[in-house]
């Protein structure tokens, strides 16, 4: 009699791990309401990092029947916002919010059996990633990893004023053997707090200077002038909490005599052979197109302060032929 027997083989994975003790993790954003200055540049890290977060060092019980590294791994479940932050020595891509102007980073440390915690690193990217891992010759059984998370906001472009809301999963845990691959017992990761944020900035109407009305006679030849007039730029309302304000003139017609801060006047003028000077309050001639430091704010109470400024008529040409005369400048202010 002739017996068949027909043998079978199963492939088992290499990585068991049980069922993870959590359902979810679950972490705390920064809290609170963050003043930013209106012109903090891009790129600027706008809350303090929160405390390193760790539900449990125990939240997955995992056997490797081989020597390969083993340990949690990461995922962000956010959008990238297209630019990095750096800080450190640690690269961390920066994630969209529901709010304009304020992006999220993400800090990841994992347990190693016998609670060893890795060092805190960032996260590069949106794919899975992981630091700390672990393996032990021929294996190991029922050896206990965990994972934390910190976080913190950067300015990712003009900040709309209100409150950071994020539902859902903004990451996930997973373990895996190295290199990543087949990543198993994946956990949501959970965040609560709805930090606010407003954006810092003074109030600086427009500001229309009536030269009057001047003779011909009152010039005397080339880079001779009028009397001057009076006036202030208004920085109205201006918050606390700013460390520095910045003010700008810029000419926006050309320039005539740069070093004396002298303009032509604009296309609707019909004199000729003069051009505007811009003095600050003393009569200096004030630097055109260099951004100067306001040294009258205060950061710890605010107010509104006033920048004075004086102008004149310059005799730019050999002859002045009367008409009207009308410039302008832009001032720019810079809030940091």
């Amino acid at each position: 009699m002739l017996w068949l027997v027909t043998l079978s083989s199963q492939a088992f994975a290499s990585l068991f791990c049980l069922p993870p003790s959590l359902g979810a993790f679950n972490f705390s954003l920064p809290t609170g309401t963050y003043a930013i200055p209106r012109d903090t540049p891009v790129g600027t890290r706008i809350t303090p990092f929160t405390r390193f977060q760790t539900n449990t060092p125990n939240v997955w019980t995992c056997s490797e029947t081989t020597s390969v590294y083993v340990g949690p791994v990461y995922q962000s479940r956010r959008a990238s916002a297209g630019m990095t932050y750096s800080e450190a020595g640690k690269i961390y891509q920066v994630f969209n919010t529901n709010l304009a102007g304020v992006g999220l980073i993400m800090q990841a440390g994992s347990s190693i059996p016998n609670g060893v915690w890795y060092g805190q690193w960032g996260l590069e990217s949106a794919n899975w990633e992981s630091d700390g891992a672990f393996s032990q010759t021929f294996g190991f059984y029922n050896y206990t990893f965990g994972a934390g998370m910190a976080f913190a906001f950067v300015k990712t472009g003009p900040i709309t004023p209100g409150t950071v809301s994020l539902s859902g999963a903004i990451a996930q845990i997973g373990m895996s053997e190295r290199p990543i691959a087949n990543v198993s017992n994946i956990i949501p990761v959970m965040v609560t707090g709805n930090p606010v944020f407003t954006v810092l900035a003074c109030r600086t109407p427009n500001v229309t200077v009536n030269m009057g009305t001047h003779r011909a006679s009152e010039f005397r030849g080339p880079n001779s002038f009028t009397s001057s007039v009076n006036f202030n730029l208004a920085l109205n309302n201006c918050p606390a909490g700013m460390n520095t304000i910045k003010y700008q003139v810029d000419a926006v017609t050309p320039a005539l005599n740069a070093t004396n801060s002298v303009v032509a006047l604009d296309g609707s003028s019909t004199a000729t052979g003069v051009g505007l000077q811009l003095l600050n309050g003393s009569g200096t001639p004030f630097p055109l197109g260099s951004a100067q430091n306001f040294s009258g704010y205060n950061g710890g109470t605010g107010g509104s302060y006033t920048i004075p400024f004086r102008a004149r008529y310059y005799q730019t040409g050999t002859a002045v032929e009367p008409g009207k005369t009308n410039s302008v400048m832009t001032f720019t202010m810079t809030y940091l």
